[in-house]
């Protein structure tokens, strides 16, 4: 079975003015309810890089999604060295060469950025402190973002801006 589907970004709930869609992960055990198809994914992606200049994909598991071929890969990684090991078994299992690398700092995580970067053998795009907000707001169903105020915020923004800008003048390069 396969289709397309229209402009769902209009249709979407907004967080801080940018339309967001969730899609839920089955446990170890893969109880809960069953996961869209891989073919309904793709029509609802194909959807939004047609009708938005940026999709955000937290993707634990990659495919070849629509519009993956003007993808910016970027790996975020706790800085500690069992987040970092993972992280390089991840990148290097599904060839991600070509990503970018934000660390995450704070309490447990003394890793200096540009040391992940290193180990992971790939450019430091940046670095963000941790919110614990963003766990007690998961738990609740709040998401990212809805509260706006604070360093983790800035520094979110300031990275978003640096990665969007490296993105236009790859596409102007390109020209």
């Amino acid at each position: 079975m396969s289709g397309t589907v229209n402009d769902i970004a209009a249709r979407l709930p907004r967080v801080g003015g940018f339309p967001v869609l969730s899609m839920g992960r089955p446990g170890a055990d893969h109880a809960g309810p069953q996961l869209p198809g891989a073919a309904a994914v793709r029509a609802v992606l194909d959807s939004m890089c047609r009708n938005l200049d940026v999709v955000v994909l937290d993707d634990p598991n990659p495919q070849n999604w629509p519009g993956a071929e003007n993808a910016t890969r970027v790996v975020v990684v706790a800085g500690h060295v069992r987040a970092v090991m993972a992280a390089r078994a991840r990148t290097l299992q599904h060839s991600w060469g070509d990503a970018q690398v934000v660390v995450r700092t704070g309490p447990g995580m003394g890793l200096d950025p540009r040391a992940v970067a290193d180990c992971l053998a790939l450019p430091l795009a940046g670095s963000i402190c941790t919110d614990r907000r963003l766990v007690s707001g998961a738990q609740v169903g709040e998401p990212p973002g809805r509260q706006r105020a604070g360093r983790f915020a800035k520094q979110v923004d300031a990275l978003l801006d640096a990665l969007l800008g490296r993105i236009e003048g790859e596409s102007r390069a390109r020209r």
